[in-house]
């Protein structure tokens, strides 16, 4: 399953509703119906559909897909911000720790890996900039 959603102008405002709707509400599971179809939702799932909501509200894409997919090292590389060459050397010198395997000469990474290590560069960049204002405090900016 993948499900990719693209804000068209009146989604953030149809998102903002459904929003407002679940907050009002004060059940432990919420109702979802679409024509013959209804599912009920328990509270885990209600604050995921919430997160997209909430990220459809601010005009944000979204993807849902399962935390077990597989990713091609494209599209890794693109969830990573870096070029599919330099995930490919990276993954060749052995510097990444993630789960990945091989079908022929094609490379697939599990999904999770894929976000444990962008959570990883987000920390070592916040980190950065932290290191980096402490020493401009301490010594000033070099002129």
């Amino acid at each position: 399953m993948k499900l990719a959603v693209r804000n068209t102008s009146k989604d953030p405002e149809a998102a903002r509703e459904a929003l407002g709707q679940m907050a009002a509400s004060s059940a432990s599971s919420f109702v979802l119906s679409r024509r013959h179809a209804t599912v009920r939702l328990g509270k885990e799932a209600a604050r995921a559909i919430a997160d997209v909501l909430l990220a459809a509200a601010r005009g944000e894409d979204v993807m849902v897909v399962p935390v077990d997919r597989w990713l091609t090292t494209q599209e890794a590389a693109e969830l990573l911000g870096v070029s599919r060459q330099h995930l490919a050397r990276r993954l060749d010198a052995g510097s990444l720790r993630v789960s990945s395997v091989r079908t022929g000469k094609h490379r697939r990474l599990r999904l999770v890996d894929v976000f444990r290590l962008r959570e990883e560069q987000r920390l070592a960049a916040e980190c950065a900039h932290r290191i980096a204002a402490e020493f401009d405090a301490l010594f000033g900016r070099a002129r």
